[in-house]
């Protein structure tokens, strides 16, 4: 059997809604060099029992700066416009 510490045992409780929390959740974020949803709370639950921890987790992490920075889509190039029918004519 795997040799566990008492704090993977018998995590720490944290209740919902709690600033100790968000600043929990941002600082492991951080330590994973801004990993995802899934990785960060597996690491969470090594040593902390938090209640609704996927949904807390994902608010954080989407409210993380430079997460939003890296997700975001370049802007759109503007449509082309059609071609005036003079120029249309140049072309045959």
């Amino acid at each position: 059997n795997a040799e566990l510490t008492n704090e993977s045992k018998f995590p720490t409780y944290l209740p919902v809604r709690n600033h100790i929390i968000e600043l929990i959740i941002k600082r492991k974020h951080e330590e994973l060099y801004h990993a995802g949803i899934a990785h960060t709370l597996c690491e969470l639950r090594q040593n902390f029992w938090i209640t609704t921890e996927r949904s807390t987790v994902k608010r954080v992490i989407n409210g993380c700066f430079t997460c939003r920075r890296w997700r975001t889509n370049p802007y759109k190039l503007p449509p082309m416009l059609a071609l005036p029918i003079w120029a249309q004519l140049l072309q045959r």
